[in-house]
């Protein structure tokens, strides 16, 4: 029994280490990324001009929340990979919404392919490092209801 004291007192003292490290840590990335409530908006096409973003906040501390946000987006892949939203960076906003977020830039052109990611903040002011990419493309705008001709075929093959 005695010799199982040093185990468990090295056990414990990996614990806590381990413990204290993740508790003391910055948020992960923000994950489950929408668009327009759309988990995988690149298999379709979006008819708004003005997405909506959503995330889930990814920081598994006890009470850990989210105390702002930053999108950016943009017309390139590669724009988007170097962390620069050449379209819209909404900067740091000081908000805990990461629900049905609405795009603030200029209208979105149709027929386009875009790249968004985001990243959050957590009631310490930490940053989390940006989220991975979602692409969406920006479908011709109609009449509600009604699918041009391309993007009908588009979707519904023969």
């Amino acid at each position: 029994m005695r010799l199982l004291a040093p185990f468990r007192f090295i056990l414990v003292a990996c614990w806590l280490s381990a413990y204290c490290a993740v508790a003391k840590g910055a948020p992960e990335a923000p994950v489950g990324l929408m668009c327009n409530l759309l988990a995988h908006p690149e298999l379709t096409v979006i008819r708004a001009d003005k997405p909506r973003f959503g995330w889930i906040v990814n920081d598994t501390r006890r009470g850990a929340k989210q105390s702002a946000y930053q999108i950016i987006l943009s017309a390139s892949s590669d724009a988007i990979k170097q962390n620069r939203g050449d379209l819209w960076d909404s900067g740091k906003m000081i908000s805990s919404q990461s629900v049905d977020v609405p795009f603030a830039g200029d209208s979105l052109v149709s027929s386009k392919t875009y790249f968004w990611r985001v990243r959050t903040w957590d009631a310490a002011d930490h940053a989390s490092p940006f989220s991975r990419i979602q692409e969406f493309r920006i479908g011709e705008k109609s009449k509600p209801g009604v699918l041009p001709p391309k993007d009908f075929a588009n979707r519904y093959p023969n």
